[in-house]
């Protein structure tokens, strides 16, 4: 299972370190920056929505004020103050996953950082003793599952920080 692993892992590096290190560092700044935006858009989504039903509710405070419904102010107007607070919330989340993802897109430093350690434990890994090559496959693997057929059948979970590299789960048999 280990020289499994061990198999698995080296192919993996060595599919990374053919990869230029500014197309991974690329490929890194890419990934942060889709997360980023995917929870920009979630943030207007929200507070687009709360907007709309403090708008709501506010005409339908000046409705019951005129008498064109039958609506108690009372009623409307506590609505409308936990609205305000939703929105006021809203508008606050919005504005830190806007500031989040302008970091994103200013982070390349990181994923400089974070590329280079990739490719230097690719061009290690052969020659790293045992503890080394199990230090590097932590940092590289989620988890691993363990099923017994004729051998083995290793699938192994990649982290999130490796997989943006290649996008993709690895399968090794033993």
């Amino acid at each position: 299972i280990n020289e499994a692993m061990e198999v698995a892992v080296r192919d993996y590096l060595n599919r990374i370190s053919i990869i230029p290190r500014e197309d991974l560092i690329a490929l890194a700044g890419i990934r942060d920056v889709k997360v980023a935006e995917v929870n920009y858009k979630q943030a207007v989504s929200e507070f687009n929505d709360a907007q709309r039903q403090v708008d709501a509710l506010e005409a339908e405070a000046l409705k019951a004020l005129t008498g064109e419904n039958q609506l108690d102010l009372g009623v409307v107007n506590s609505m409308l103050l936990k609205q305000k607070a939703r929105l006021d919330a809203a508008a606050k989340k919005k504005e830190e996953a806007k500031v989040l993802l302008e970091m994103e897109k200013n982070n390349k430093k990181a994923n400089e950082v974070q590329a280079d350690e990739i490719l230097s434990w690719a061009s290690r890994f052969d020659d790293a003793s045992y503890e080394a090559k199990h230090l590097v496959i932590a940092q590289l693997v989620d988890r691993i599952e363990i099923r017994k057929n004729d051998g083995y059948d290793i699938t192994i979970h990649w982290r999130m920080t490796a997989e943006q590299f290649l996008g993709r789960k690895t399968e090794a048999s033993a």
